[in-house]
């Protein structure tokens, strides 16, 4: 499929092609193939304005700079990607780099603070189609708020509380 892309000079489908070589060898661990694929389909996407490629491409990439302990250039992606999803309105693609976020977090050896990111992943598809929250604790309704839900859904128990939280 590749080689037929780039021998007709066929752009439209060239970016998933090279998106699809690069998750595979990213996953098969071949990181510098991998490597590659995920920066040439990024490019095509930039170039065909194809964002959810474009998105899916700079996740792989941080994770791959992750995996090889190049954590600055991994945050800066997922910020990066961050914002093309929100400019762009794609709530999805935000949740996913979120997601991504929070592993970043956990192989950091920051696992509370991704917990915090990943309840915030689960939270904001419950928040939006209205569904009630409980929360036990101060920590768990600002995950909850900050992803979004209705202060009038949410449901505070538990008999444990400080006089703060009350």
């Amino acid at each position: 499929g590749l080689q037929h892309c780039v021998q007709f000079q066929i752009v439209s489908t060239r970016p998933y092609i090279e998106a699809g070589l690069g998750l595979a060898s990213f996953e098969l661990g071949d990181d510098s193939v991998a490597q590659r694929h995920l920066l040439s389909a990024y490019d095509l996407a930039c170039a065909t304005e194809t964002l959810t490629v474009k998105l899916s491409a700079n996740y792989f990439l941080a994770r791959l700079d992750s995996r090889q302990g190049r954590a600055a250039d991994a945050l800066d992606r997922l910020r990066s990607a961050a914002r093309q999803a929100r400019v762009a309105g794609a709530e999805a693609d935000l949740l996913k780099a979120a997601n991504y976020f929070g592993e970043w977090l956990r192989d950091r050896g920051r696992r509370v603070e991704a917990a915090r990111v990943w309840q915030m992943v689960l939270v904001h598809p419950m928040a939006e189609a209205g569904l009630r929250l409980d929360v036990c604790t101060a920590g768990e309704l600002a995950v909850a708020l900050a992803g979004g839900a209705d202060p009038a859904l949410l449901g505070f128990h538990g008999n444990d509380k400080s006089d703060a939280e009350i």
